[in-house]
């Protein structure tokens, strides 16, 4: 029974670190508009230093993930999403750039799971073939 109301409980605060999208947008929007990427680079980093953090402190009573490992990488793959993003089609906000931009940030933060995971995951590592 304990284990049953321990796998709720994660998945309970793993729902509520989808919460830390909007503060971390929040945050963000102190850089202002995202209109350069340098501008990018810093809306990201905040973005992704604050989820970064929030998914640390739901994850590390399950994964073995190191606090300043994760928040770095998480706020570098945002980072470099963005930027790129911003360079690649701009900084209009509308349907069509959104349809490119998301699968680039996507992209970045699967790069940046890769990474963090590929220590603590065998499934990730060098000899499975699946790791980097």
């Amino acid at each position: 029974m304990q284990e049953i109301t321990a796998y709720w409980r994660f998945w309970l605060f793993w729902v509520l670190a989808f919460l830390s999208f909007p503060i971390a947008g929040l945050l963000a929007n102190l850089v202002g508009s995202v209109i350069t990427p340098v501008r990018a680079i810093l809306a990201g980093a905040i973005a992704g230093a604050t989820l970064g953090l929030i998914q640390w402190l739901v994850l590390k009573s399950r994964l073995p993930l190191p606090p300043i490992g994760w928040v770095v990488a998480t706020s570098v793959g945002m980072a470099a999403g963005l930027a790129i993003g911003t360079v690649m089609l701009g900084s209009e906000t509308g349907a069509t750039n959104s349809c490119g931009e998301v699968p680039l940030r996507a992209c970045a933060l699967a790069l940046r799971s890769a990474l963090s995971f590929s220590e603590s995951c065998p499934c990730l590592n060098r000899s499975s073939g699946l790791g980097l």
